[in-house]
């Protein structure tokens, strides 16, 4: 887990590249997976932060499954 939070949150960023609107609610798993990480106890500020941008990058291209993470943290 502790893999996943810092070099494995980066890659997924990377692969995003700010494109949000062709992940948002096609990626089964990402949300899921997102929520795992911050649950998890390994994300520091800056891994937090990624994972913030990439949660409201989702939400905001309209993936219900974002909107719920954003909601439940608030």
């Amino acid at each position: 887990m502790a893999w996943q939070a810092t070099t494995g949150l980066r890659w997924v960023e990377e692969l995003i590249g700010g494109n949000f609107r062709s992940i948002a609610g096609r990626s089964w798993r990402l949300p899921d997976w997102l929520e795992e990480l911050r649950t998890s106890g390994q994300l520091k500020p800056p891994e937090t932060a990624v994972l913030q941008r990439m949660i409201d990058g989702l939400a905001a291209r309209g993936d219900s499954r974002a909107v719920a993470l954003q909601r439940a943290h608030e």
